[in-house]
């Protein structure tokens, strides 16, 4: 887990590993790299809290990278990049295909909605240092 800042934004970056995948550190690198290329449509086009997660996500089949932000009050936006094995660092945006998430990415993304009901919605006075600061530590 790493908490990243750019620009104005602030991001959670988790990482899900099936057992027997080698971890490359380039896959953080790639998952900034297109959070970044992403971020001006979204400062044009959205009303957004300048807050979010990534999920680099590598198992055997495929690796995907999902990155969530927050928009309005209690939206969630997503798009998910995925890449196969043959070539496992180009990573293609397929979030119009409808193939999005599995039972260990909802994990994080279930996490993440009780972090901003609880330090951003519920509150009168909202935290986003909180929200920011609390993640999810597991290895299941």
């Amino acid at each position: 887990m790493e908490l990243w800042k750019f620009q104005f934004w602030s991001f959670k970056i988790y990482i899900i590993s099936e057992l027997g995948i080698e971890w490359d550190s380039k896959y953080i690198l790639i998952a900034k790299e297109i959070v970044k290329s992403e971020i001006p449509k979204i400062e044009k086009e959205d009303e957004h809290h300048r807050t979010g997660f990534i999920t680099i996500h590598l198992a055997k089949s495929f690796n995907q990278i999902i990155f969530d932000w927050w928009a309005s009050e209690n939206e969630l936006r997503h798009l998910v990049f995925k890449a196969y094995p043959e070539d496992p660092f180009d990573f293609k945006n397929i979030t119009s295909s409808g193939k999005a998430f599995c039972i260990w990415e909802l994990k994080v993304i279930g996490f993440e909605r009780d972090s901003w009901c609880n330090h951003i919605l519920k509150k009168v006075h909202p935290s986003f240092d909180k929200y920011i600061n609390e993640v999810l530590d597991t290895d299941e």
